[in-house]
This record gives C-alpha cells, structure tokens and sequence, in this order.
C-alpha cells in the first residue's frame, strides 16, 4: 500500500470541519488531531511522542486558530475522553458484540 503524503492525513473535509466546530473554541484544534490521528493510525494519541507539532500547526491553520501548545493536551483527561467518544460515534465505530464475534469465527 502507498504510503499517504502528510496532507491526505492531516487535511480536514468540510464535514469534519463541521463536526469539530461542535466542541468548544479551546478544544477544537485537538479534537481535529483525535480525529485524525485515529483515522490513520487506528488508534487514539496516548503518549508525547504521538503529538507532531507540524500536524497541529496545519490543523490549527484550517481551523483558524492559534497552534495549541501540545503540553495542553492531558490524554486522561475529561475532555479528551469526551473528544474520542465523539470520534468513534461519527465513524461509527462500536465495541464488537458477541453476535459480532460470532460471526468472525
């Protein structure tokens, strides 16, 4: 598979512009990023290293907003946690039910 270029990973669609225009002004930069980030790697932000200050710099620009400092961002965080939720509700993504696994044996 070819390796994605860095803005068909970090490019925001205008209905994930909408959708992180529903979080608060403060929050929105780093909703984008949860967005984002699960959306290529499978898998939320869980630790610094996973924060690229050139991925928030280029979210925070199609947002309009200031770069959020990335010592901002608590991974355990109320609003983090609230932010993933979000996430996995618009991709529609779901804990496997025991019909679902069912099904993949």
């Amino acid at each position: 598979m070819p390796e994605r270029s860095f803005m068909e990973i970090w490019s925001l669609g205008s209905d994930e512009i909408t959708w992180v225009e529903g979080f608060n002004r403060s929050s929105r930069v780093w909703a984008a990023f949860q967005l984002r980030f699960f959306r290529h790697h499978g898998r939320f932000p869980s630790r610094g290293g996973d924060i690229d200050d050139e991925s928030l710099r280029y979210l925070a620009e199609q947002l309009g907003f200031a770069v959020p400092d990335r010592s901002d961002f608590r991974f355990g965080r109320k609003s983090a946690r609230r932010q993933r939720t979000a996430v996995l509700s618009l991709l529609k993504v779901r804990r496997a039910t025991d019909h679902d696994r069912e099904y993949l044996r």
